[in-house]
């Protein structure tokens, strides 16, 4: 169960991540322009895994690396229209959803038996959730439910993809197989550009530091992620560990907000207790799992 240390890692990068965006976000990048450098980004660091040995594949599964490309596209979208929208220390954690989605399109898809133990930490991510809900301002009701529903949305179609990824790599030699998305990927956010604001040259280089560092950070985290999942599989397992990164954002907003001009910390500590609880239950379904 070692290969379970790369999404711990992976979490915490994203924790990093998220917050360097939401700051890009903050100075007015807008979630299509972001979108559109990150997935960019993603695509050119996957691209070196083209060269890699992978087996024949037959022609008739071309369709495979598009749906999971294009479901990755609408993932990527949803999660930076929820943290344009919302905080981060609720959007993350949402996120997390995604360990439940991934469980039940494991049963449908690939057929293999999901433990008791996998099922209950899904049940704690569900209490996570109306934890982190608990207690929202009267004022802040729309905000939370606009964040929910766009990381509920992104959360599904990332899980989609991460189970086919496990079903589908092997035919197309893992690593292959994430590089061919990837591009699908890439090639899709070129849609997004009549929905800019502005034009990205226009940014000012202030700008452009949180946007390039959070774009390469939460990219090196997802691409290593998904290498690691074609490599291994056990999608499940992977990605409750991954929910740790709702732990690790809340933690990185409390201490350390501050040096990215975060607000969130503003909403009191109550808000912040609750949402330090939520994620300490996504870190007792990962006890479970490693269980």
């Amino acid at each position: 169960m070692t290969f379970l240390l790369y999404p711990l890692l992976a979490a915490i990068v994203y924790a990093v991540g998220s917050l360097l965006l939401k700051r890009a976000l903050m100075q007015g990048v807008g979630a299509w322009r972001m979108a559109f450098v990150c997935n960019l980004l993603l695509a050119a660091l996957a691209a070196p895994l083209f060269l890699l040995a992978a087996p024949p594949t037959p022609a008739a599964l071309w369709y495979q690396p598009l749906i999971a490309g294009a479901t990755f596209f609408l993932g990527q979208v949803f999660t930076f229209l929820a943290i344009n929208k919302g905080d981060v220390s609720v959007a993350t954690p949402v996120l997390g959803t995604k360990v439940i989605f991934v469980a039940l399109f494991t049963v449908l898809l690939i057929h293999l038996p999901i433990p008791w133990t996998l099922w209950a930490a899904a049940l704690l991510t569900t209490t996570a959730l109306a934890v982190l809900g608990s207690g929202t301002k009267s004022g802040e009701h729309h905000k939370f439910f606009t964040t929910l529903l766009y990381a509920g949305t992104s959360a599904l179609s990332f899980s989609f993809t991460d189970v086919v990824t496990q079903k589908w790599s092997p035919a197309w030699g893992g690593s292959g197989f994430t590089a061919r998305f990837l591009a699908v990927c890439g090639l899709l956010s070129f849609t997004l550009i009549p929905l800019f604001h502005g034009r990205l040259r226009d940014l000012p280089k202030s700008t452009w530091l949180w946007l390039g560092g959070g774009a390469f950070v939460l990219s090196s985290q997802g691409l290593l992620l998904y290498i690691v999942l074609g490599h291994f599989g056990h999608a499940t397992e992977m990605n409750v560990v991954y929910n740790s990164r709702g732990l690790w954002t809340v933690l990185l907003v409390w201490f350390f907000g501050g040096w990215f001009a975060n607000q969130e910390r503003a909403e009191g500590g109550g808000a912040m207790v609750r949402r330090l609880i939520g994620s300490l239950l996504i870190l007792a379904a990962i006890g479970l799992v490693l269980r």
